[in-house]
């Protein structure tokens, strides 16, 4: 059944499933007609979509004539020059046809940046250069210890954590601490405005705008905006920052939809943990420049993944320095466990849970929204993706509820 954002829904649409809030309350029934008010609520609940019956047919429709089938023809040899080669797997060939669509979509309303991270993938045209090991193979301990300015979060985060479990905490207690962070307090600010609450007025007070999004989506607002604060500076000559916070962000959301999906009332763990999955690159990026470097030449050149290349020029990989950084921040679990076994879920105590990242993740790079150095899209694992335990169509629910939600949540994150 087609999803469709609040802004087009009408009055007199019937839904085809259950209407739930993020965190799992059902507001309305299969089969109920849409009425303006109900459109309403959806905003102050911060419902972004709805599955209704009829319309909804994809937009690469409206394309016509010979201009849609060279539009067509010229995405599939996009995505195709990064996919796997085989699409025959699950879930390749769904996830092939998905990212053909939206290629279309993107060339047809002109999207220049958004194309040009589909086609930035290219292969260096030699092999790179045999790297000089001019210092000791790291050691992950020294790399988490050493720098004082990212063994830890900035105090704010702490100090919010700290007035949220108080018993006698307030939203004015609360705002006061947050103000102190001028960041924090325009993306609080930029999200209760948003369209996923939809006030017909503008709230400009932080202590209302805490009271409405509630404690838990403001500690996962607090902890994403003091990473991407402690993360500042990846050396852009090796990976863009801003598009490795574009990748992390559409990991998140992807996780988040999916848990959904999955019916985990737990939704704002499964964002943070998409969010912070490659944090542990980021980390090898600042600390190991040159050592990343040589990695992702090699990966990009011999089309290995860039994990591979991870563990065979360090010994370790992102995965671990993930673990071991969120460990150092005292990040709880589940979110650590889920943001660090990713690519290893067998040895989660959750492994389904974790499978669920490793999804997003492969989804987030198959659509090409960022990138944190992964240049071609590894072939899915079966293991894996029976640990998901979804139906490959039902990827296309996931991407297009995603995808809706992408853009706003980018917005206030990166503040464009």
């Amino acid at each position: 059944m087609p999803l469709l954002g609040t802004s087009d829904l009408k009055a007199g649409m019937v839904l085809a499933d259950h209407l739930t809030t993020p965190g799992g309350r059902k507001i309305l029934s299969k089969g109920s007609v849409l009425s303006d008010k109900n459109i309403s609520m959806m905003k102050v609940w911060g419902i972004a979509y709805a599955d209704v019956e009829g319309s909804g047919e994809d937009s690469s429709s409206d394309i016509g004539g010979n201009q849609g089938e060279d539009i067509k023809g010229e995405c599939e040899s996009m995505v195709r020059s990064y996919f796997p080669p085989s699409l025959d797997l699950e879930p390749h060939g769904e996830m092939f046809n998905l990212c053909c669509e939206r290629c279309s979509r993107l060339v047809v309303s002109g999207d220049r940046g958004a194309i040009d991270e589909i086609t930035g993938h290219n292969s260096p045209e030699s092999m790179p250069s045999r790297f000089d090991l001019k210092e000791d193979r790291p050691v992950l301990r020294q790399i988490v210890g050493e720098d004082v300015a990212l063994s830890s979060l900035p105090d704010v985060y702490f100090k919010i954590m700290d007035v949220i479990k108080s018993p006698v905490s307030s939203a004015a207690s609360i705002a006061k601490v947050v103000s102190t962070d001028p960041n924090l307090s325009l993306r609080l600010l930029r999200l209760v405005n948003s369209a996923f609450y939809g006030f017909p007025v503008p709230i400009r007070s932080i202590s209302r705008a805490i009271a409405i999004v509630g404690i838990r989506e403001l500690s996962s607002l607090a902890l994403a905006a003091s990473t991407m604060s402690a993360f500042s500076h990846i050396p852009s000559e090796y990976v863009d920052m801003r598009s490795f916070w574009r990748h992390s962000i559409a990991c998140g959301v992807i996780s988040r939809v999916l848990a959904s999906h999955k019916k985990i009332h737990r939704d704002e763990t499964f964002f943070l943990a998409g969010l912070l999955h490659d944090i542990g690159r980021a980390l090898l990026y600042i600390k190991l420049p040159s050592w990343m470097g040589h990695a992702l030449g090699v990966s990009r050149f011999f089309r290995l993944p860039l994990l591979e290349v991870e563990k065979r020029l360090l010994g370790f990989d992102h995965g671990q320095a993930t673990f071991k950084l969120l460990s150092q921040w005292n990040i709880p679990e589940p979110i650590l466990g889920l943001a660090s076994w990713h690519h290893e879920p067998e040895k989660h105590d959750k492994p389904e849970e974790a499978a669920l990242i490793w999804l997003a993740d492969w989804m987030a790079n198959g659509m090409k929204v960022g990138s944190s150095g992964t240049y071609f899209l590894p072939p899915a694992q079966e293991e894996i993706w029976q640990l998901v335990g979804l139906e490959p169509e039902t990827l296309r629910s996931v991407f297009i509820q995603s995808e809706r939600q992408m853009s706003e949540i980018l917005r206030i994150f990166l503040m464009s």
